[in-house]
């Protein structure tokens, strides 16, 4: 996500911007969803993370 049109925060030369991340289904487990990151890309790393969830043994490291 990106954000710079705010007045309080707009700078020419220093931009704000970040990974996002969603916490589903609860605050355990989090999905990091990066900038720029097309529909697809957030559906298939979605899913990953649920299923890295759900199937925890599939992941063991």
């Amino acid at each position: 996500m990106k954000w710079q049109d705010h007045p309080d925060i707009w700078h020419d030369q220093v931009k704000l911007g970040g990974d996002l991340s969603v916490f589903y289904p609860c605050w355990a487990n989090d999905i990091t969803l990066p900038n720029h990151a097309t529909r697809e890309e957030i559906m298939a790393i979605s899913q990953l993370g649920l299923d890295k969830y759900l199937n925890p043994e599939k992941y063991k490291k």
